[in-house]
């Protein structure tokens, strides 16, 4: 049995879930599918989750462009997703005359860029905007519209919102072998076949490879890996802005990110790896990051670290004739398309700001390039409710709570106050993971990380999915929470 669709996209990280948003609004036949058992589990859900302003992208170039939009927007975008975010501003730090040349170039390459809202700070403004900071900041360039948000919340809006907008989503379906055959493409999966008018490759590390079944090389992804840290909420209020430092000398700075959970995320450090990344932290990295957090900010205690993990991006290369792998970077995001086959190759920071206006502008390409033009979806909305927190209905007396079942005032998660109610809805959701329900709503993010809940959460997918709890996972393949 063959399953025919306008458009496949292969892959349900934050850039195939916006796609297929943007594309529920036509009439078409949309599939996605995604080998893991759940949307944004690679590649999303380990970054900073900065949504930058675009004072760094290229003049004239797509990334700036789209950043610039996607800065703009932001705002409203969260608004029709219901998604968390923080205007939190950014403070890039100098410590010397080098890096202060080098402010002063990132302010005239964001007024290119149609920033007009940037400043350099003395030292002294600095130092009254965070107090906490060390001493030696000679200057600091400040982009007031800068937000954070969580990726991974971003990208299960947009899933939901093209799920209740006719895409089907099909999990733990790889993409095996992409050929090209009447009227389009003939694309088999571990559990389907398909025919694909147009088919979109959102699939991470597998872009290449997966471009490669249908084109010649053109672009190679080189794995690059981080580590970073989480502070403890108690440790949230040290800063209240994002501070990046630009380096005096050649070499790697520093991030802080104020979360919208109210934390400090570290990081990233930058090391290069051999094959496919693993989600891995590095001890060196480690070390590193806690010296540099010592060292920007003394009174950030390191006893109030919770949580290291590893993440990971892929750098996009240009091929040489013989199909290997260039010296020549590439900056601007990487959009290929050959027949009716489009790749979202090796797109990285800033990909999360930029996801919903990638995901519009590569729907356009996908439209424009179809012969017979669809109708527009006359059922389409923009708008998804996300998942009530009932601590916060609590706090505001909300007249919501009268309606609300018992099982929304029984705390599973003491640390972040989340309730049984909020566990069966995200599993309703398609949370299937320990970390599927933890993306949807915040449990086990706490100090304890899931020491008081992760059982209770278990037992709660084990009854709900019709699953023995030893084959509960935490996140994904082989990491069963109980061994047999």
């Amino acid at each position: 049995m063959i399953r025919k669709c306008d458009v496949l996209i292969i892959g349900a990280g934050i850039l195939g879930c916006f796609a297929a948003r943007a594309l529920s609004r036509y009439n078409l036949d949309i599939v996605v599918i995604e080998k893991r058992e759940d949307v944004c589990t690679g590649i999303t859900r380990a970054n900073t989750g900065i949504i930058y302003q675009g004072y760094d992208q290229h003049p004239g170039s797509l990334k700036a462009r789209l950043t610039r939009q996607a800065s703009l927007a932001f705002p409203a975008l969260c608004e029709e997703l219901d998604v968390h975010y923080r205007k939190t501003g950014l403070l890039m730090l100098s410590f010397g005359p080098n890096a202060d040349r080098v402010l002063k170039k990132k302010i005239e390459n964001g007024k290119q860029n149609g920033i007009d809202d940037l400043k350099i700070l003395d030292s002294r403004s600095v130092y009254e905007l965070e107090p906490a900071l060390c001493g030696g900041i000679s200057s600091a360039l400040y982009s007031e519209n800068t937000y954070t948000a969580d990726p991974w919340e971003l990208g299960i809006a947009a899933f939901e919102n093209a799920s209740a907008n006719g895409v089907q989503f099909c999990f733990n379906e790889e993409a095996l072998n992409i050929s090209r055959a009447d009227g389009g493409f003939a694309v088999e999966s571990t559990g389907t076949a398909y025919l694909a008018e147009r088919v979109l490759c959102c699939a991470g590390f597998s872009a290449d490879r997966l471009w490669e079944m249908v084109s010649r090389p053109t672009v190679r992804l080189v794995p690059l890996a981080a580590d970073y840290l989480v502070f403890d909420k108690s440790a949230g209020d040290a800063i209240s802005h994002v501070i990046s430092v630009e380096p005096e000398n050649k070499g790697e700075g520093l991030t802080l990110v104020p979360t919208c959970g109210g934390n400090i995320l570290a990081g990233p450090t930058r090391r290069q790896i051999k094959g496919l990344p693993d989600g891995s932290t590095d001890a060196a990295g480690i070390k590193e990051l806690k010296e540099k957090c010592r060292a920007l900010i003394p009174s950030l205690p390191a006893d109030k670290i919770i949580r290291s993990f590893g993440a990971a991006r892929p750098n996009p290369y240009f091929t040489n004739e013989d199909g290997s792998v260039s010296e020549k970077s590439i900056n601007d995001f990487a959009i290929l398309e050959d027949n009716g086959f489009f790749d979202l190759i090796g797109i990285k920071t800033p990909g999360i700001t930029c996801a919903n206006e990638l995901g519009i502008h590569i729907s356009s390409l996908i439209i424009n390039s179809l012969e017979k033009k669809p109708g527009l979806n006359p059922h389409f909305s923009p708008i998804r409710k996300g998942i009530p927190k009932i601590s916060d209905l609590i706090e505001k007396d909300s007249p919501l709570l009268s309606s609300l079942s018992e099982d929304c005032f029984e705390i599973i998660c003491r640390c972040e106050h989340i309730s049984r109610g909020e566990v069966l809805e995200a599993i309703r959701r398609g949370a299937t993971t320990l970390d599927g329900v933890k993306r949807r709503t915040g449990a086990g993010m706490g100090r304890c990380q899931g020491g008081y809940c992760a059982e209770k959460i278990m037992h709660i997918l084990s009854s709900c999915l019709g699953k023995n709890i030893y084959d509960i996972k935490k996140d994904g393949p082989g990491s069963e929470m109980i061994l047999r």
